[in-house]
């Protein structure tokens, strides 16, 4: 496996991209480097790393035997710190991590490939984490039926930075939609109310270019949280270099292609048959029938995008919260305290009708 560090031109030591400087500086010295500037450090630390390699008796190793599976599980695996030489424990879908020891962020290079596919653009963060920590604050603020304890908990949790891997697709669809459709006229007279349907049949071909549509390739992350996190300026997408990755988390793209390729399709057809309904116009109801998309030329590139994420426990369950490292826009599910609901609704209204609404309402709610 290999395993690269990117070290300060000046001293040697760790250095990390900063958000507000947008730039990357040294934990040590605090000098401060552009991408251009750092293009041939990397080279250099993977032959540092080489050096430290050959010093040391194993720079991977799979945690096999029942003393480490039993502590870390079958899949976890350690590496030698490329800096100090220590063996660092990592998850299986992490493409980076940090020593412990020397607190140095190591980026695990082969992990981030996706089908021998490196990612090819990056979008650097643009939020940081004290924007994502207060504008979190201020939505737990307007959450009056969020329990307590959690609210309290949650507070004292730590934003986590995060590169997560999408799949950009490109694609030519030609699709076709049939319809049926109805002009309704209605009239009276002295005696009677009449009305008047027309039925039709309506059908529309077309094609359509879909460019760059986002699709999420981690397991891990929850695919409905990652849609609602868009859109994302792809305008501000830059080459990828691992130095980028330096002091954030990043998880590796583990979605098979054929299921993103499926995903794809359907999002397609769904696309398509929307744009080619919005040509049916002129009648007082429309309904689809039936529709078909076939798509071509499909590409695809490979890159990684920013979220803050903060996740907690409340009642046996799981819950995650993100930010769009780039926008802000907010996503995840927040629990939410009947007793609190109750006394609100009972306050209020002191019906039962409203309290049936409000229960129905609770799902939009945590959102």
């Amino acid at each position: 496996m290999s395993v690269s560090m990117i070290r300060c031109p000046s001293c040697g030591s760790n250095i990390h991209y900063t958000i507000k400087e947008k730039a990357f500086v040294c934990d040590y010295c605090g000098s401060a480097f552009s991408v251009e500037q750092l293009e041939n450090v990397q080279v250099d630390s993977d032959n540092i790393y080489q050096e430290i390699k050959e010093q040391t008796e194993q720079a991977h190793t799979e945690w096999q035997d029942e003393e480490n599976t039993a502590r870390y599980g079958a899949s976890a695996k350690a590496y030698s710190c490329p800096n100090c030489g220590a063996q660092v424990i990592t998850d299986p879908s992490a493409a980076t991590t940090f020593c412990c020891y020397c607190q140095g962020h190591v980026t695990l290079t082969e992990r981030l490939a996706a089908e021998a596919e490196m990612p090819a653009l990056v979008l650097p963060f643009k939020i940081t984490k004290e924007q994502a920590s207060e504008q979190f604050k201020a939505l737990l603020k307007k959450k009056p039926f969020l329990p307590k304890v959690f609210a309290q908990q949650v507070r004292g949790e730590v934003f986590a930075s995060l590169y997560v891997p999408f799949f950009l697709y490109d694609a030519d669809l030609r699709g076709t939609v049939e319809a049926e459709c109805t002009n309704v006229t209605r009239w009276s007279d002295s005696k009677y109310d009449y009305t008047k349907v027309d039925t039709y049949e309506a059908r529309r071909s077309g094609g359509l270019a879909i460019q760059q549509l986002p699709l999420d390739g981690s397991e891990k992350m929850d695919d409905d949280t990652m849609r609602r996190l868009e859109p994302y300026d792809k305008q501000e997408l830059v080459a990828f270099q691992t130095a980028y990755l330096s002091g954030h988390v990043a998880q590796i793209a583990d979605t098979a292609k054929e299921k993103l390729v499926s995903s794809f399709r359907a999002i397609a057809q769904q696309v398509m048959r929307q744009q080619l309904t919005q040509t049916i116009s002129g009648y007082t109801t429309v309904r689809v029938k039936d529709g078909s998309c076939a798509t071509e030329n499909i590409g695809r590139q490979y890159v990684m995008f920013p979220v803050w994420m903060i996740s907690a426990r409340h009642n046996s369950k799981e819950y995650m919260f993100c930010i769009n490292g780039q926008t802000g826009k907010t996503a995840g599910k927040l629990p939410i305290s009947m007793a609190a609901v109750l006394k609100w609704a009972g306050l209020f209204f002191g019906g039962t009708a409203a309290l049936m609404f409000l229960a129905q309402e609770v799902a939009a709610w945590v959102r």
